[in-house]
């Protein structure tokens, strides 16, 4: 009896010991795979740096002046600037036909869905918020203002150390674009006045990496639109106001659109200065705008898009 029962015991105690180890490993999977979710999470962000050189100057609150500037610089605390930055770590399907409102840009979020074959767009606009990085669930575009400090007036220009890289290089970075909006210059010292300057009425935008294409955007552009994108630089279609859920390819008709054609239009690697916008005596701002353009075929019907490197470097032209 007493073997038996030893032997029983010895039994039962294996088996928990497999049931243990069972566990152990089941929770050891679930662990990696929280990890690996909150690693993915964490690996989504988008560095930016802005700077100057020609002796010009740089402030992200029109009072504290220098050279260089990052996405930190314009988590400007409301004590200090009543801004409305926003600086989401992921970019969403945006667009906009360059019209201007009260001084910001008309951007427009673009929602994307497939019924059956067929891709659906429709239209949302968009307001200007106060966020940063996580705080940014429902913005979908970079906006930001830059103030200039010059003794004389200056043409403005962007150097050929300007780019946009994304970090795993997957083509979603030729769908960027970055807009300028010049909101006017004051001589005031008086804060309230140079940080309210308003009155932009036109958006000078940029067109990075033109000359690149992946093989899947020719391939979508070639099935869903029946164009060809092989080694040409070509405009896109804009929204311009709110909709409800168009065939995307009637985008090319549809009066909710508009044909635009980037006022600076760049290679992946190019060489010259571009010129941009003036800038008067005295304290000048800027709003810049950074978006993930939904009507640029490099879009690839992606909704999303984050995990980019921005430089802009401004010089006297």
């Amino acid at each position: 009896m007493k073997k038996n029962l030893r032997k029983t015991r010895k039994k039962t105690l294996k088996i928990l010991i497999v049931i243990g180890l069972v566990l152990i490993a089941v929770l050891l999977v679930v662990l990696s795979v929280v990890c690996v979710k909150k690693i993915k999470g964490m690996s989504s962000s988008i560095d930016l740096s802005v700077g100057v050189i020609d002796d010009l100057k740089i402030s992200a609150d029109g009072i504290n002046y220098g050279t260089k500037l990052n996405k930190d610089s314009f988590n400007v605390t409301t004590d200090i600037y009543k801004s409305r930055n926003q600086l989401p770590d992921v970019l969403s399907r945006v667009s906009t036909s360059g019209g201007i409102s009260d001084g910001r840009l008309d951007m427009y979020y673009e929602i994307l869905e497939k019924d059956g074959k067929e891709y659906y767009v429709s239209s949302e606009k968009q307001k200007d918020n106060r966020c940063f990085a996580k705080e940014c669930k429902d913005s979908y575009y970079m906006a930001f203002d830059v103030f200039f400090e010059a003794s004389e007036p200056e043409s403005i220009a962007l150097t050929e150390n300007s780019y946009v890289k994304q970090k795993k290089d997957n083509g979603l970075e030729n769908a960027i674009r970055i807009g300028f909006v010049v909101e006017g210059t004051t001589s005031s010292t008086d804060k309230k006045d140079i940080q309210g300057l308003a009155a932009g009425i036109k958006a000078v935008i940029w067109e990075p990496n033109s000359d690149v294409h992946t093989k899947e955007a020719k391939k979508i552009t070639e099935d869903v639109y029946g164009e060809d994108i092989e080694d040409k630089v070509i405009s896109y279609r804009g929204i311009n106001s709110e909709f409800n859920k168009i065939k995307i390819i009637d985008r090319k008709s549809s009066n909710n659109f508009s044909n635009i054609s980037s006022d600076i239009v760049t290679k992946k690697e190019f060489r010259n200065k571009q010129s941009l916008f003036m800038i008067q005596q005295g304290i000048t701002k800027v709003r810049v705008y950074i978006w993930f353009e939904s009507g640029d075929k490099d879009s690839l019907l992606e909704k999303k898009a984050t995990n980019f490197d921005i430089n802009l470097e401004f010089a006297k032209a």
